[in-house]
């Protein structure tokens, strides 16, 4: 994910400084620096920071995650999603507020 957020931003022409901006704008404060600390992989991202980021940069998470959006299927229960470089997502979708696993405009 980190190779993809520095391309993504390098090449829409942004700074760090910029992206954080457009975070704190969004209202996910997150400073450049911290930016930085993904871009390097220093630091760790959640799904929070994952969805601003895709959101500040205009593109979707999967583009961040390297992963063709046409390669996802989603099933209720566990599943392990193969990324760009090897590195392997453990998603599981859960039931929804009434028990049941939602699908989709269910």
């Amino acid at each position: 994910m980190r190779a993809n957020v520095a391309s993504v931003r390098k090449g829409q022409g942004l700074t760090l400084r910029d992206v954080a901006d457009r975070l704190a704008d969004i209202g996910h404060p997150m400073a450049h620096n911290t930016v930085s600390e993904i871009e390097r992989g220093a630091r760790r991202v959640d799904v929070d920071d994952l969805m601003a980021l895709a959101a500040a940069l205009g593109v979707t998470p999967t583009a961040l995650l390297g992963v063709d959006s046409g390669d996802i299927v989603v099933t209720p229960g566990p599943a392990v999603l193969e990324l760009q470089g090897g590195a392997r997502l453990n998603v599981v979708i859960g039931p929804t507020a009434a028990g049941e696993v939602g699908h989709g405009d269910d």
